[in-house]
């Protein structure tokens, strides 16, 4: 591959999307690779980036399936709404595209299945867009964890509050949904926003052997807005996650591990700290890494046949994880009406908030023993009992 370029064609320029297709067109114009080809049925919403491609001669197709029919077309940036994902990936590795797909990978572990199976049928690489793996802030802290700075590790936990309005929830027809048009969605802060936290936690834990969590909802909508999550992994680590949408303040992610011997964390904003028992933390700060380094280490998997950060194999221990989660509290249920409130702290937009979550947030993040009382867990359930919700491909 070495002997060329690559040649790059995008699925879906809004959203994400927006991002990856000025990462890609810098690559194009610095020679590291070739933008041949876009399909986007919706891209008309975004002029200026269509006048640039015709510029540069790159070409748009309504129907994701012209782009992928293509023979002068090696790898695929697959943006799309949750729902789309399984469907276009599968094709396009049956097509013998290597694939980059926008995170989550899918919406259940039975979808998981068929897009692993034409994985491995394709022998393409299929990178999955956790762009924190490719952060030198992680690979520091998965380094002092496995370097056993922190004696052998025993808990992970996380907590983030992130409080999203009614514009959040307005910004695409599949926000807060379960499904769209028979199509799994799982839209939540595990799921999606937040997705990055359960997944990084996940990846260092270990796959799950039983779970247990809770998913409650303080808006109207079909899917939840609020998480609690519990997971002991096959190496014997506790992972819990408090992830949340319907809270007043902002909190995190930040991300916490302990070992026998000391502890450490890392947030969002790229900082880290380390702290061995009897000694003094010692601080770390990182630079913001855009999506250009995750986007290099896919370009750099395919021309050196190697792995990329965040495989499609790596994700499975997350969707196990949510899905045991769902099927724990067996499904999604609503707060207390007697709870939830709607306020406009800022905006004319409404943020539906539960009285005392805040609270729980806080003592949580310093205290991972404080399970919430608001969100709190349903029964174990160990991985084999967790449904894989197959469903009919479209």
């Amino acid at each position: 591959m070495n002997a060329r370029m690559l040649r790059i064609g995008m699925i879906g320029i809004g959203g994400m999307g927006h991002a990856h297709l000025e990462t890609i067109r810098t690559f194009h114009h610095a020679g590291r690779c070739r933008f041949v080809a876009i399909a986007d049925p919706t891209a008309v919403r975004f002029p200026d980036a269509l006048a640039a491609l015709d510029w540069e001669s790159v070409a748009h197709y309504d129907d994701y399936r012209n782009l992928i029919a293509r023979n002068d077309i090696d790898a695929v940036i697959i943006s799309t709404p949750i729902h789309l994902h399984a469907r276009q990936t599968i094709d396009s590795l049956t097509a013998g595209k290597h694939v980059y797909l926008e995170k989550p990978p899918c919406a259940t572990t039975g979808e998981y299945e068929q897009l692993d199976a034409a994985r491995r049928a394709s022998g393409k690489i299929c990178a999955i867009g956790f762009q924190m793996q490719a952060a030198p802030v992680y690979r520091f802290i998965k380094e002092i964890v496995a370097s056993g700075k922190i004696g052998d590790l025993t808990h992970i936990w996380a907590a983030a509050s992130w409080p999203r309005d009614d514009s959040y929830y307005a910004r695409t027809s599949w926000s807060g949904r379960m499904t769209v048009g028979g199509a799994p969605v799982f839209d939540g802060p595990a799921t999606n926003a937040c997705a990055h936290a359960v997944h990084a936690a996940m990846v260092i834990a270990g796959a799950p052997v039983r779970v247990r969590g809770s998913l409650k909802r303080a808006r109207p909508i079909e899917s939840y807005d609020t998480a609690f999550v519990e997971a002991e992994s096959e190496t014997g680590i506790n992972v819990r996650l408090f992830l949340t949408h319907a809270s007043t303040k902002e909190y995190g992610p930040r991300m916490y591990f302990r070992g026998t011997c000391g502890h450490a964390w890392f947030d969002w904003n790229m900082n880290a700290a380390v702290t061995q028992d009897g000694g003094e933390t010692v601080q770390y700060a990182f630079p913001y890494q855009p999506m250009m380094a995750i986007m290099t280490d896919f370009f750099d998997a395919i021309e050196q046949s190697g792995e990329p950060a965040t495989s499609l194999c790596d994700t499975l221990p997350y969707l196990q994880t949510v899905n045991g989660a769902l099927k724990s509290g067996d499904g999604i249920t609503s707060f207390a009406a007697s709870l939830v409130s709607a306020v406009t702290p800022n905006t004319p937009q409404q943020t539906y908030v539960v009285a005392g979550l805040d609270d729980e947030v806080a003592a949580f993040a310093t205290d991972p023993s404080a399970v919430p009382s608001l969100v709190y867990p349903g029964k174990w359930v160990g991985v084999g009992e967790i449904d894989p919700a197959p469903v009919q491909l479209r």
